[in-house]
């Protein structure tokens, strides 16, 4: 997204390892005429231009988000730019904008409460406190699971093996502890196996990540300023 970015992600930083992850989550508006991925696909592309998805600006995370769960069904939604996902979900229990897609743990109690309706996760595991809500994985629209946030530890480059090695410890330790386990799950996140804790493990996935998010941007015609 940034054209004359002043360091390498790849390079500039000592690698630690994987944390955690968090699914993104799309909604919509409760009297939305959809109930599932299949209905809202179908009614997307059979109204071009008639359904609209909040989006925080070009590069967002509602605005990827968006973008991918277009690519992934194969059809284009209209962005409604907000300044945030807090004035977005105030147009969608108002049924002044159709789809919003964030993390869950903002969304989720208007979920709850019936003033907005869920309609997948990223991810292949369902979140704890909405598993009625189906996966991106299980739907075939693996795509949409690259809008899911992730977290690493990073330290300064060139920082010595033996502390990169002591933190990598101490964070394999943390993704096995049940109270770390608990409450992550709490906050609708999943932290990541023991062995991607690792530096390694960071380094390859944020390889893969910037290769196919490149592609995603290149797709949706996003040129990096």
């Amino acid at each position: 997204m940034v054209k004359n970015l002043e360091f390498d992600p790849l390079t500039s930083f000592s690698f630690v390892g994987l944390f955690v992850e968090s699914p993104a989550l799309l909604i919509g508006r409760r009297d939305l005429a959809a109930n599932t991925v299949a209905e809202l696909t179908q009614y997307v592309k059979a109204n071009p231009d008639g359904v609209t998805i909040a989006s925080s600006g070009v590069g967002s995370g509602t605005d990827l988000c968006a973008t991918l769960f277009e690519q992934a069904i194969g059809a284009k939604i209209p962005h409604i730019q907000y300044r945030g996902a807090g004035p977005a979900m105030i147009d969608v229990e108002a049924s002044r904008v159709d789809l919003l897609c964030e993390t869950p743990f903002g969304l989720i109690p208007h979920v709850r409460s019936g003033a907005a309706k869920p309609f997948l996760v990223s991810g292949d595991r369902r979140i704890a406190s909405m598993s009625e809500v189906p996966t991106a994985t299980e739907l075939g629209l693996e795509k949409f699971n690259l809008a899911t946030t992730w977290y690493g530890l990073y330290a300064p480059a060139n920082t010595p093996k033996s502390i990169i090695d002591r933190l990598t410890s101490a964070l394999q330790a943390a993704v096995n502890d049940p109270i770390v386990v608990e409450r992550t799950k709490q906050l609708n996140m999943n932290p990541f196996a023991e062995s991607q804790a690792t530096p390694n493990g960071l380094q390859k996935y944020l390889s893969s990540q910037m290769s196919l998010l490149s592609g995603v941007f290149h797709e949706a015609g996003i040129v990096p300023r």
